[in-house]
């Protein structure tokens, strides 16, 4: 995520890998990690995989000058089988 910009691709193989390791560890939120910037506390980009009928992409982006980090959700146009 040098610069800011960060383009994670959600097509469908993917998803199910992240789907899968998130329902492994019991979580209904996958962070892909491997995609996000969260070198700071205070200042991150986080990418993750949000689990449910419908799935979505979550992108969380802090920056110090704002108290909370600002959130937006989009629905994937797929689901899992």
């Amino acid at each position: 995520v040098a610069g800011g910009t960060s383009i994670v691709n959600y097509e469908p193989g993917h998803v199910e890998r992240w789907a899968y390791q998130a329902q492994k560890a019991g979580d209904s939120e996958y962070l892909l990690s491997d995609h996000s910037w969260m070198y700071h506390e205070d200042t991150y980009v986080k990418n993750s995989l949000v689990l449910g009928e419908p799935l979505k992409a979550r992108v969380s982006v802090k920056v110090r000058s704002k108290q909370e980090a600002i959130t937006k959700e989009y629905e994937l146009p797929f689901t899992l089988e």
